[in-house]
């Protein structure tokens, strides 16, 4: 999970363009597609509104670490804290994208 949360923190920082712990719509807009550092850049920006899981318009950081987690445990089949290449391929929400209905 800590590797996956790296990575989940390099996004936010990509697109918190005035780092105050929140992404704006305008601030997702402006950045644009990154793909740079991050695995998880790509994935914020097309995933952007169901990132958004309280509808305010903005994701926060809890926003996209509940997501984060979310894919993590989801893929973690066996429940050991490491998700194997196997786990990742075969786990619904984590191959597909897919964040936690509201």
């Amino acid at each position: 999970m800590a590797e996956m949360e790296g990575d989940m923190n390099v996004a936010f920082s990509a697109y918190d363009s005035n780092k105050d712990g929140t992404i704006t719509a305008r601030e997702h807009k402006n950045t644009g597609d990154v793909r740079r550092g991050s695995a998880f850049a790509g994935f914020t920006y097309r995933h952007f509104a169901e990132l958004d899981t309280n509808g305010d318009g903005n994701v926060d950081r809890k926003e996209m670490l509940t997501t984060t987690k979310f894919i993590f445990n989801t893929a973690d089949s066996d429940r050991d804290g490491k998700v194997t290449k196997a786990e990742w391929q075969t786990s619904p929400n984590a191959s597909a994208g897919r964040a936690p209905k509201r």
